[in-house]
């Protein structure tokens, strides 16, 4: 079981700057419910950073066709609006502005804020179309984006990647983040990047 804060961390990756837009009027279709693996790949920012999971297992909630408007959750986590291309590839982006540090202007300290931006970009398997483009005559039911048991798809993938990055702002003075001068990050800018797989519920 990981530790709560370290699956905090996970969720409001993309929940807590899905605040600064606003939700479709109206609910998206649904497309699928998944259960997706999340792996580590890289991460510069190292734990002290960004203190990720080197595994998690994660459920998912994904709306809206290919080739139109989409919405993204984590289970448990507000919805993030998103796209997703004629070919079934869905893309999520959230930035949020952090300030690390304060401003000392006594000792002419500038402060450290970042940019933590996180993306997520996916790919699903058949390509998910609308009903009346789906060519199967039975293919009406939006509850499961018009993909029915019996049309053969009930093993739909989804494939794709996490990557979160923090940027300074323009200005600011990271530098007492790095071990050099008593900070726990590895490195400002950096990068952390998870892997993300999984099938439909």
């Amino acid at each position: 079981m990981l530790l709560p804060l370290r699956r905090t961390l996970l969720l409001t990756a993309l929940a807590s700057a899905g605040c600064t837009f606003t939700d479709p009027p109206e609910p998206l279709t649904l497309v699928g419910t998944y259960t997706t693996d999340l792996r580590l790949v890289s991460n510069t920012c190292g734990a002290g950073g960004l203190n990720l999971p080197t595994y998690d297992e994660r459920i998912v909630e994904v709306r809206g066709f290919a080739g139109e408007s989409a919405s993204f959750a984590w289970e448990g986590s507000a919805s993030v609006p998103g796209a997703a291309s004629s070919t079934g590839t869905y893309r999520f982006v959230n930035q949020e502005v952090r300030e690390m540090i304060a401003a000392d202007t006594l000792l002419g300290y500038p402060g450290c804020s970042v940019v933590q931006q996180t993306e997520v970009v996916f790919t699903l398997a058949p390509t998910p179309f609308p009903p009346a483009d789906a060519g199967m005559a039975d293919a009406g039911d939006a509850g499961d984006g018009g993909l029915t048991p019996d049309a053969g798809v009930s093993a739909l993938t989804l494939d794709g990647t996490l990557v979160m990055s923090v940027v300074p702002t323009v200005g600011s003075d990271c530098s007492p983040l790095l071990p050099t001068y008593g900070g726990t990050w590895s490195a400002v800018p950096c990068e952390a990047r998870m892997t993300l797989e999984g099938t439909r519920r």
